[in-house]
């Protein structure tokens, strides 16, 4: 273990990342707090660093990793504000890549989740934590949209996406080769006509469609559709958090 006595050392360069408002990463991804420290640690990413407080270290100090020490007050001069979680780890960030559409039609079923142009990471991060919990094959993030490894989206997600890293690139390809390999595309949409969850019929194999927190899907991706689905709400609701009706959809899917 090494102790901070500059915040500027070259070292520490990752965590310094987290002192820009926008928080672009590059290469870099960083976890916050022990429980997603450690799910990270105990993926196959590759963790480069570890900066915590002693008490935070000494639960997390893996062989081969290296391990940064100080108060609280380093802490913060390194990452620009209180880090009351009182640790954080960097890794190297995957490479982006698309489904396997060969693979995953070749398996046992199931519902991939593809979210489009998502501009919120907590609503992302939710959205991970929510596929896993409810046995998706995975999320197929939009490389236009949030970043699914930004300290927000890692948060809510409770580093979900180093248990399970999602899919990252051009949503319309990836879900037109999953259509091309038989998945049923359905399209989340709180306008009519749709059809509601409750009555729509099984099938082996779907991809879950939900779109931009704002403007919903494009058309684009709702020309890809075979089934435009909802969620029906009491009277004079209008609709649902993106996650909300993402929990509801994948529950009925899994349970249909």
């Amino acid at each position: 273990m090494r102790r901070v006595e500059d915040p500027e050392h070259p070292a520490l360069a990752p965590f310094r990342l987290l002192r820009q408002r926008a928080r672009r990463l590059g290469s870099w991804v960083l976890a916050e707090g022990e429980f997603a420290v450690r799910r990270l640690l105990d993926s196959d990413f590759e963790t480069v660093a570890l900066l915590a407080t002693e008490a935070k270290a000494a639960r997390l100090a893996r062989p081969g990793l290296s391990v940064w020490v100080g108060d609280r007050a380093a802490i913060e001069a390194v990452v620009g504000y209180p880090l009351h979680r009182g640790c954080v780890a960097a890794a190297r960030r995957p490479a982006p890549r698309l489904p396997d559409a060969g693979s995953l039609a070749a398996g046992p079923g199931g519902v991939v989740l593809a979210v489009e142009r998502s501009a919120d990471p907590s609503n992302l991060g939710a959205l991970l934590r929510l596929a896993r919990a409810f046995g998706a094959l995975g999320v197929l993030c939009d490389a236009r949209g949030a970043d699914p490894y930004e300290p927000r989206a890692v948060r809510a997600g409770m580093g979900n996406q180093f248990a399970r890293p999602p899919w990252v690139g051009d949503v319309v390809e990836g879900v037109s080769a999953l259509r091309g390999v038989g998945f049923r595309v359905l399209a989340a949409t709180a306008r009519a006509p749709a059809t509601s969850v409750a009555e729509l019929p099984s099938a082996p194999r779907s991809v879950l469609l939900v779109g931009n927190e704002g403007e919903g899907l494009s058309a684009e991706l709702m020309a890809l559709a075979d089934v435009r689905v909802t969620v029906p709400l009491a009277p004079g609701a209008d609709s649902l958090n993106v996650a909300c009706a993402a929990a509801v959809l994948l529950y009925a899917l899994r349970e249909g």
